[in-house]
């Protein structure tokens, strides 16, 4: 059997004790029907995982196992290692109207970002390293908030109401944040075949609302090679842009549709080679579809799904 080996995080594959090389986000392949798989993560900060094949996979834990229709797709996720040793990273004690809060950020056995007030206490375990944390305070439409940003190989942001209860009330990550006429502004710098860049600006008010979100993109559709546009129009859909720049004029009054006709998935991938190279894979919580796509003169002009 063929199995296509993608992870997120760097790792070493061996495969029965032998060292068969490294994968990450793009597909590892092997050609095997019993075996024992181990992934070693390059980042020491993680433990290792494994995978015994012997006759079709089953998904076990932290390895994810997707029939292809022709081969597996096999996606390992990591857990970090415990560690013992207590280190404080940052800690703020912030006034509001309730009185004072106390926000830390801590890491012993994983990063822990905690909120306390007089009454009330709150925890979120972060899945990442974290290097430093600034807290905020914010208010506006009678309700006050913290806002947390804990920095680390990008910036998760994190919004707490203070009432009687400490509850978290918004969770993103970004690559850089600022603040515009007192909302909160994150852009993200996506890796993807458009090389997009998402802004999306925040509200704290009575709820907490996006205000404007806005996507631009450093390649033109009409310079990308005839391959690549299937995979770009997906990965267009996925972070809610607008796709019509990649259909044809009989498809492109109906743009609006593309993402309730496509329906739900989490990323994009090329096809296995067993597969037409006019289609792309894409990846749902526990199966994989597959979409072909009719390409006229640069432009999408007919997209069939199967499952």
């Amino acid at each position: 059997m063929i199995l296509y080996i993608l992870c997120s995080t760097p790792c070493a594959i061996k495969c029965d004790g032998k060292y068969l090389g490294c994968v990450g986000d793009d597909y590892g392949i092997l050609e095997t029907d019993e075996c024992y798989l181990e992934f070693i993560p390059l980042d020491n900060s993680y433990l290792q995982t494994g995978l015994l094949i012997r006759g079709k996979p089953v998904r076990r834990g932290d390895v994810a196992v997707y029939d292809l229709d022709g081969g597996y797709l096999v996606a390992p996720s990591f857990s970090r290692k415990l560690v013992t040793d207590y280190r404080l990273i940052g800690k703020a004690a912030i006034p509001f109207s309730r009185g004072k809060v106390i926000a830390a950020l801590e890491s012993e056995n994983g990063i822990k970002l905690s909120v306390y007030t007089e009454k009330s206490f709150a925890r979120e375990n972060l899945p990442f390293p974290a290097d430093s944390v600034k807290f905020d305070r914010v208010a506006g439409g009678g309700k006050e908030y913290l806002i947390a940003y804990v920095t680390g190989r990008r910036t998760a942001v994190f919004g707490f109401e203070i009432s009687d209860d400490v509850v978290l009330r918004f969770k993103n990550a970004c690559d850089s944040y600022s603040f515009v006429n007192g909302n909160l502004a994150l852009t993200e710098l996506k890796g993807d075949v458009m090389l997009h860049t998402v802004t999306s600006v925040w509200r704290f008010g009575n709820t907490v609302d996006c205000v404007k979100f806005d996507i631009k993109a450093r390649r033109a559709a009409y310079s990308l090679p005839e391959k690549l546009i299937p995979i770009a129009f997906f990965e267009q859909i996925l972070i809610g842009g607008d796709p019509s720049d990649f259909l044809s004029p009989r498809l492109k009054a109906r743009a609006a549709e593309a993402a309730d006709f496509i329906g739900e998935f989490s990323a994009v991938l090329p096809p296995p080679h067993f597969k037409s190279d006019k289609s792309a894979m894409l990846l749902c919580t526990d199966r994989v579809r597959y979409a072909e796509t009719d390409v006229v003169g640069g432009a999408i002009d007919g997209i069939r799904l199967s499952d």
